[in-house]
């Protein structure tokens, strides 16, 4: 059961990950001004 939360925690992980850096690139890609305010 241990293995299982853990793959789970991870998968959900890889998928928060990857939906904040889409929501980065829009951001920066819609206020490329303020690119560094983001990082």
């Amino acid at each position: 059961m241990r293995i299982a939360k853990l793959i789970q925690c991870a998968s959900l992980r890889e998928e928060l990950s990857g939906f904040l850096e889409n929501l980065l690139e829009e951001i920066t890609v819609v206020i490329p001004n303020n690119k560094l305010k983001f990082i």
